[in-house]
């Protein structure tokens, strides 16, 4: 079935109107008791999809045959409770095929307690303790996704003690965050808006830092957020602690004590390939002192940091470019960071194989007082010890590395092996240390995310790992990648990933969502997991690439973001990045991820979504020309030497695939300015780039060519040992503004891996204009560089030029009638390959809409060519002697596509006027029937008539096959005018399904007929 997305607000108004549509499980009933631990029913064969459950509680009666209920009643009692304090209840539903079901328990008034919602194919489980006594629930299986498949449910009272259990306890999270704030900052080379793989670090006062990259050799940006910036609503940008030196990778740390001056160490690195990057700041981020860390190795890749006390920084980072072959190094310094005094390298994996292939995970450290800064000797209890966490075996297993003497040696410990049909080697495993020096790690399988944990590992080398434990839950994070991990108190967890519902990470078109999950009790034996979506827009459509480098597309998400746990109370802060660069939301109301602290209820003094939908800005739209910005060079002061001529002086190169141009990219470069009269003879300005794939081979160019004689032209071509003109563009421009601006169809410029397509990146982005030495276009001779820009800000995801086609409106038929409620739908329909957020208003010059009509509201998402419907009431007020109209319009404005047919519009009239009685003053004697509202229809509509003189009247439905469905009048009626509303829920006592169908209204010998179509 096809999956609709439909508003909150409408999925509501529904279920109030329509009654259940479940079928019942077989058996339908049962009871669970000491007596009789065991039970279970099955349910089935189901064939269909039901993804209403990504806006709430699944709604059964809009798919109708996808959802199957038990009547389950768990009765024990209270001394048998006492006796078997560790009892608890297991409701497991399984079956044989790939499929999908989620299952709810609710009470018997229908309230969701508990949920579980795994990836496809994998079984639901559900586990609690038991009230003592009898208590009832409904046991709802809803068909996410399948075909003919039935499925069994066993329900069993457990010890909840058994370790072959990993039971978790799914709880909707009542924690409120913010609305997601973009970062945004600007140096004098390079904008930092678009930033990516965000760091964070919260000091002992509560302050923020966050640290992104902007891309190798661009550096990295950070950001402070006050402690006293309680929504987090206004992050100050404090410039590149790295001076630019990096922008590869980026990771911080904050001390765990202050310094002689008063602040907590400030630690950030940075990587540029040939080395790392340290730097610290001791007076509380307003200055960094830099220390390059390198080694005799020409790559170096994917640093993290961790920090302890008041001047011990730690730095780990993979050595080498290849696996097998890669070493894995650890670093110290005890003196803040400051030149000469780091120490190592160090290797965490210490026995490990090193022929092995294995991946990196973070760095963690015990932050508890205890451990001897001057001794190099953690505490008795692990106080002070460093953890690192990889997986090894080609992702067949995580590890976790310790070190209890400041990190000079090491011990590793297996936590998990994967069984043979599952990996774990997405990216980064994650490690984390709580309160109580409980150490965790989580990681991702490409389908959920897991964590398990190890209370003993700080103090012994055969440490004891939980089985892991399933974090996400529900039809929102059916397919989860990137997770990571902070730890709060002991037993305190919470947990960052992106999540989306389709089935997998390689789903075109899917709408991806940042999710978190809070744990207060992970070590318990049922740990209660509390999960909900923090994103207030989609982040990411469509493929999710995990191969860092090596991703053809797809990887606007890059690998890595990071989540803190503030220390002043427990508040969780979290980032993520995407195309649209770093966002940041805080939790203002919610449980405190440390014991004995208090989040304040801040919701109501912060904006919390819904009332906020953040949407990219409309100038890093590639909708919109010049598009998105993917090199920046700055003004002139930047380059050494200063470019001598402002028109060779590049500042930006940008990427568009604007609606209307066929299939094909526009590049613009800006230059300070041009004088169109008076170019540089023999000279040319080029924008080059790489994709689908890297290297030379799969490099392109675009160019405007100014000869000593002749016009300007333009070319494109591609390059082998130098550049290789392939031919003449499909259109160039140039302007005064410094502005040149080139269209170039892609399959010109494909490569061996095709012409680049959705989800292709280019990256590699270099700019530069050039005096030619000769005269061309006969004499050509070498070429000297004027102006070069060579640090892209970002790479560019291709999106399709079908991305940026405009919305169209549709309004339902201007009708007249009496007085009286009418309803009717008003459209938004997206054409486009995009997830659109638009922006509607419902001009209403009456004020007849109830509640008022929608002022610029945010609508949507709505999906790809996919129509949204808003419904509304017009309620027809007034005298209506004379007629009284009300011209309505619906306006619809998508903020990322250009003003050409940005926004739509459309009208409709609604008319009121007083019925009357007996023939009318000119005499007609014809009966008028019509519908009032669009054709088709969902959910109810109304029809009107008028009547010449006084008549029997019949209103009736039938069905294509010529079966009367339903009457709405039977009676006889004066002349005059009349409105019967009708709905698909109320007629005939049953709700109608989706279809075609056929209205007669018939007056005395006169009859008249109407075909509706009815949708789901």
């Amino acid at each position: 079935m096809q999956k609709r997305w439909m508003l909150p607000a409408l999925v509501a108004a529904l279920a109030t109107v329509l009654g259940s549509s479940a079928m019942a499980a077989n058996p339908g009933s049962g009871t669970v008791s000491p007596s009789s631990p065991t039970i279970s029913y099955t349910g089935g064969p189901y064939t269909g999809s039901n993804p209403s459950g990504v806006i709430g509680d699944p709604n059964c009666d809009l798919f109708p045959g996808t959802c199957d209920d038990y009547l389950l009643t768990v009765d024990i009692d209270a001394a048998y409770i006492t006796a078997h304090p560790n009892t608890a209840v297991e409701i497991k539903t399984a079956w044989p095929g790939p499929s999908d079901f989620d299952l709810l328990m609710q009470t018997a008034g229908g309230l969701t307690v508990n949920s579980s919602g795994n990836a496809a194919g994998q079984p639901e489980v559900i586990t609690f303790y038991p009230n003592p006594g009898t208590t009832q629930y409904r046991l709802r299986t809803v068909v996410y996704s399948a075909v003919n498949e039935t499925f069994t449910c066993t329900i069993r009272i457990i010890d909840i003690t058994d370790p072959s259990l990993a039971a978790v306890n799914y709880q909707p999270s009542t924690d409120v965050f913010t609305c997601n704030k973009h970062l945004t900052g600007e140096t004098a080379l390079f904008d930092h808006g678009g930033d990516g793989e965000p760091a964070v670090g919260i000091d002992g006062l509560g302050n923020t830092w966050i640290t992104g990259i902007i891309g190798v050799g661009g550096g990295i940006g950070l950001w402070k957020i006050a402690a006293s910036d309680i929504c987090a609503q206004s992050p100050v940008f404090q410039n590149q602690p790295d001076a630019g030196q990096g922008g590869g990778d980026t990771d911080m740390a904050i001390a765990t004590q202050l310094n002689a001056l008063g602040n907590y160490n400030i630690y950030t690195s940075s990587l540029s390939l040939a080395n790392v990057t340290s730097s610290t700041s001791v007076d509380g981020g307003q200055t960094f002192v830099l220390t390059p860390v390198s080694n005799e190795q020409a790559v170096e890749d994917r640093q993290w940091n961790a920090a302890y006390g008041v001047n011990t920084i730690y730095l780990s980072f993979n050595v080498g470019a290849t696996q097998p072959g890669q070493q894995l190094e650890f670093y110290r310094s005890s003196a803040a960071g400051a030149g000469g005094t780091f120490v190592g390298p160090f290797f965490p994996r210490a026995n490990q194989s090193p022929t092995a292939t294995y991946g990196l995970g973070n760095m963690a450290v015990d932050r508890r007082d205890g451990g001897n800064e001057a001794t190099l000797m953690a505490g008795p209890d692990g106080q002070g010890n460093v953890y690192q966490g990889f997986h090894e075996n080609d992702g067949a297993e995580v590890w976790i590395a310790v070190s209890r003497d400041f990190g000079t040696t090491w011990s590793t410990s297996k936590v998990f092996t994967a069984p043979a049909s599952s990996t774990v080697d997405h990216k980064f495993t994650w490690v984390c240390v709580d309160g109580g020096g409980t150490v965790y790690t989580c990681w991702s399988n490409d389908r959920s995310v897991f964590y398990s944990y190890s209370t003993d590992i700080k103090t012994t080398n055969n440490a004891h790992w939980s089985l892991p434990r399933r974090v996400n839950n529900g039809v929102g994070t059916k397919t989860c990648v990137l997770p990571m991990i902070e730890a709060g108190s002991a037993g305190r967890i919470v947990l960052g990933w992106y999540g989306t519902s389709a089935p997998n990470n390689i789903t075109p078109g899917a709408s991806w969502n940042y999710f978190t999950a809070r744990c207060n009790n992970a070590t318990d034996l049922l740990p209660v997991i509390e999960q909900e979506q923090v994103s207030d827009h989609v982040v990411h459509t469509g493929p999710v690439c995990e191969n860092g480098l090596s991703c053809a597309c797809c990887r606007d998400l890059l690998e890595c973001q990071e989540l803190g746990i503030n220390p002043v109370d427990g508040s969780s802060l979290l980032t993520y990045a995407g195309a649209g660069g770093i966002y940041v939301t805080h939790e203002v109301k919610g449980a405190s991820g440390i014991s004995g602290k208090t989040v304040a209820d801040n919701s109501g003094a912060c904006p919390i979504p819904p009332t906020c939908i953040t949407v990219p800005p409309p100038g890093a739209s590639a909708c919109i020309l010049p598009g998105v910005k993917v090199l920046n060079d700055g003004v002139g002061t930047g380059d050494i030497p200063p470019v001598s001529n402002a028109q060779q002086d590049i500042q930006s190169v940008s990427v568009a695939e604007p609606d209307g141009i066929g299939d094909a990219f526009v590049f613009t470069m800006k230059v300070t300015n041009l004088n169109p009269a008076s170019l540089p003879p023999n000279a040319f300005w080029r924008m080059i780039w790489e994709g689908p794939g890297t290297g030379v081979a799969n490099r392109h160019y675009v160019s405007m060519v100014h000869c000593a004689t002749g016009e300007v032209f333009y070319e494109y071509g591609h390059f082998t040992t130098g550049s290789v003109s392939d031919g003449v563009p499909d259109a160039g421009e140039l302007s005064a503004d410094g502005t040149i601006r080139i269209t170039i169809a892609k399959d010109k410029v494909g490569t061996t891996l095709g012409a680049p397509g959705p989800g292709t990146l280019l990256s590699g982005f270099q700019a530069d204009t050039r005096h030619i030495l000769g005269n061309c276009p006969t004499t050509v001779g070498a070429f000297a560089p004027v102006d070069t820009a060579g640090t892209q800000i970002a790479s560019y995801v291709v999106r399709g030029n079908d991305y940026c086609t405009p919305q169209t409106v549709t309004c339902p038929n201007s009708f007249v009638g009496p007085q009286g409620d009418y309803p009717v739908s008003f459209f938004i329909n997206n054409p486009s390959t995009a997830n659109r957020i638009y922006k509607a208003t419902l001009n209403d010059p009456q004020g007849w809409v109830v509640g008022g009509a929608p002022q610029d509201m945010n609508v949507g998402p709505v999906t790809p060519g996919s129509s949204l419907a808003v419904p509304v009431t017009l309620r027809l007020a007034g005298n209506c002697d004379p007629q009284v109209d009300d011209l309505l319009t619906w306006t619809v404005t998508a903020t990322d596509l250009p003003a050409s047919g940005n926004p739509a519009s459309c009208q409709t009239t609604a008319s009121c006027y007083r019925p009357s009685t007996g023939v009318s003053s000119d005499g007609a004697n014809r009966l008028s029937f019509a519908m009032l509202g669009s054709n088709p229809f969902r959910g109810s509509t109304a029809f009107s008539y008028s009547l010449p003189k006084r008549s029997p009247v019949r209103l009736e439905i039938f069905s294509v096959t010529g079966q009367r469905v339903a009457s709405l009048v039977n009676q006889v009626e004066e002349a005059g005018s009349y409105a019967v509303p009708f709905s698909m829920a109320r007629s005939a006592r049953r709700r109608l399904g989706p279809g075609v169908y056929l209205v007669r209204l018939t007056a005395g010998d006169q009859s008249r007929r109407i075909r509706v179509i009815a949708l789901d």
